[in-house]
């Protein structure tokens, strides 16, 4: 694969104050002649279009969106992205991320967590949706759309809060993420890893990978790994198991939550990094290493 750059739209903190944060997430793609767009933020202020605009990102070319997962702090801006761009544009979305979920939290209102269009609405504006069963599908050469991955290890556990609803009116079940899918990137050089929010488990995904790319190192992993609900000494853990599986780089994000970003990075050190709002990573052919900056001085 040719250079790869990643540039962060849409994360809950920012690297410059000349860009919005929120709690959501979107990564531009760069891959050779390839635009892609992994997320779309939240919708709350819709930040994605005027983010990218002051990032010099053009949205109008994309070849592909993929949805991590059907939070609408991830897809929650679909319609805008649908409304700003002027032609239609291939969707891809786990085969389940457009049923109805919630965050359920004791002595507190059900939250809606699901996105905020329907499936007849995303075609309106322009969507071209692609729904995808469990498995790995290539979007384009060299990049894989992926998931669920299994959830072997017994640290990684959905926290219960996470719910949704079934057929039966009313019923509300624990959510599996049965919808989640990560991409992978293979560089020739190594394989890297983004994922949305890694509901069941970064180390899982990561063990996939292994599978589906034996053989390949793991070049990075980077996007949110959601820590946010987990105990220090599973925040530890998961810091020794990165070590032990060779992950060349860290890109830490959205729901990795400040204390997982604080426990991480103290494990990992140097491999390790803040991937905000405004930052660029650029992967180049033939080399081990990344760069990793501010797009906007």
């Amino acid at each position: 694969m040719e250079r790869v750059r990643l540039v962060m739209l849409v994360e809950n903190t920012t690297c410059c104050e000349q860009l919005t944060p929120e709690h959501g997430l979107a990564v531009y793609i760069e891959a050779g002649e390839v635009r892609g767009l992994y997320d779309t933020g939240n919708a709350n202020p819709p930040l994605l279009v005027q983010n990218a605009g002051k990032l010099g990102v053009e949205l109008d070319g994309l070849d592909w969106v993929a949805i991590s997962h059907g939070h609408n702090d991830h897809g929650g801006g679909i319609g805008d992205l649908l409304t700003y761009i002027s032609r239609p544009v291939v969707m891809h979305l786990g085969s389940g991320a457009l049923n109805k979920k919630y965050s359920r939290k004791p002595n507190k209102p059900l939250e809606d967590k699901f996105l905020l269009l329907s499936k007849a609405e995303m075609q309106d504006k322009g969507g071209r949706l692609q729904e995808h069963a469990a498995g790995c599908s290539e979007l384009s050469p060299g990049i894989y759309y992926f998931g669920p991955s299994p959830m072997l290890d017994p640290y990684e556990l959905i926290p219960e809060r996470h719910v949704i609803a079934t057929a039966n009116p009313g019923e509300l079940v624990q959510d599996d993420f049965n919808d989640e899918r990560t991409l992978a990137l293979d560089t020739g050089d190594g394989i890297i890893i983004i994922t949305g929010c890694a509901h069941r488990g970064v180390i899982n995904i990561i063990r996939q990978v292994q599978e589906l790319f034996p053989g390949k190192g793991i070049r990075a992993v980077l996007g949110g790994f959601h820590l946010m609900d987990q105990e220090d000494t599973v925040i530890n853990y998961i810091a020794d198991e990165l070590l032990k599986l060779e992950v060349g780089a860290v890109g830490l994000a959205h729901c990795t939550g400040a204390r997982g970003m604080e426990l991480l990075g103290a494990r990992l050190g140097a491999k390790s990094f803040h991937f905000s709002t405004g930052v660029e990573v650029v992967f180049s052919p033939g080399s081990s290493g990344i760069e990793v900056r501010p797009v906007l001085d």
